[in-house]
């Protein structure tokens, strides 16, 4: 059970990393990673009266629109970590997250950004104003590290690596692909081999929703130490994505 730390503005809770969240390497998969992210920034909102199921009843919703992390080093089969989040304010009608991983000498392996917009249910679009919905959370100013978040530009020279069908159990309580299904596309669709490697730094820019039966392209590149990844479903950007690659 996570608390409020740091003048009610921060939010904490400690995992274990257990097998299902592991890979042949026993390294975190960076979809569980971000599982961690997800389900502790709606245990921080939930605190405030704005977790999925409150705002469920006033017919919203936060949708992540892209997220990015540093991973000094990653989390490996039965480690115990904390994770801390904290809102770091808005931009327009962008809400900004911070969240840190600490190992169990409290050194923090992974910092992350990620930016949510909040969205009516039922019309489908972006409230932009609190006010609609009452919606107040404690903002911190603190900064841990200079991130890459915003848009991803991939590379001119893409490979198509493959496709994808998405299926049942992709799909979220929202409806559509869930968030993390995408750094799963990523380990899916390297085009390198990555045993005896592991992801350093993962960026995602989520452009349009995924649903059921949908058939995501995947295409590659390289670029500036980078692997960039391009989807498109439907003649549509789905999503892009980088990651950065280090020797274990």
């Amino acid at each position: 059970m996570g608390i409020l730390i740091y003048d009610n503005k921060k939010y904490t809770d400690e995992y274990e990393i257990v097998s299902y969240m592991a890979d042949r390497q026993t390294l975190a998969l960076p979809s569980s990673v971000l599982k961690f992210f997800q389900e502790i920034a709606n245990a921080h909102s939930d605190e405030f009266g704005f977790g999925f199921e409150n705002l469920s009843k006033k017919n919203a919703t936060f949708l992540l629109v892209n997220v990015s992390m540093d991973i000094t080093r990653t989390p490996i089969l039965h480690e115990k970590i904390k994770v801390t989040t904290w809102s770091a304010g808005r931009k327009g009608i962008r809400y900004i997250r911070r969240t840190v991983i600490e190992d169990e000498k409290g050194e923090i392996i992974v910092n992350a950004e990620s930016v949510w917009v909040l969205v009516d249910t039922l019309s489908h679009r972006i409230i932009t104003k609190e006010d609609e919905i009452g919606f107040d959370l404690p903002e911190c100013d603190e900064v841990c590290g200079d991130l890459r978040c915003g848009k991803i530009v991939h590379p001119d020279d893409m490979t198509l690596q493959g496709k994808r069908r998405i299926r049942y159990t992709d799909i979220d309580y929202n409806g559509h692909l869930n968030n993390c299904k995408y750094a799963d596309f990523v380990m899916d669709f390297m085009p390198v081999d990555v045993i005896g490697k592991r992801v350093s730094a993962l960026d995602i820019y989520f452009h349009s929703e995924a649903m059921e039966g949908d058939k995501i392209e995947i295409y590659t590149g390289e670029k500036d130490g980078f692997i960039y990844f391009h989807g498109v479903n439907n003649g549509n950007v789905c999503f892009d994505a980088r990651c950065k690659l280090e020797q274990l």
